[in-house]
């Protein structure tokens, strides 16, 4: 446990500068920036295409992010909210799981 705490805290350093850029930066610049967009990106398919399918379309029994049809809200702050917080009894709390506020941005700003 010790050794892998180690290394997230590593690796968190390590990105640190990369995510700083964003930290003052509104969601319409990064939903904006392509840089931003590729980290959305892979945070996406990491940990969320299992569901929603890797075009975000959704799998069977789970919504399509793709269309206009939004259940929760598709203001970037409800997404935020569905990334961290998970739908009870449907969608489970991802902010642990996409990592950092940071990161939880980039996903929410690429869906």
């Amino acid at each position: 446990i010790k050794e892998y705490q180690e290394e997230v805290e590593a690796s968190k350093k390590k990105l640190a500068p990369v995510y700083a850029r964003f930290a003052s930066m509104s969601t319409e610049e990064i939903a904006n920036d392509a840089k931003a967009m590729a980290i959305g990106e892979r945070l996406f398919m990491n940990n969320c295409s299992l569901c929603h399918g890797s075009d975000a379309h959704g799998s069977k029994g789970f919504p399509n992010l793709t269309d206009n049809d939004w259940i929760h809200g598709g203001e970037p702050e409800k997404i935020v909210e569905t990334i961290t917080k998970g739908r009870h009894g449907v969608m489970p709390p991802m902010a642990a799981a996409v990592g950092s506020p940071d990161d939880v941005k980039n996903v929410a700003n690429y869906v």
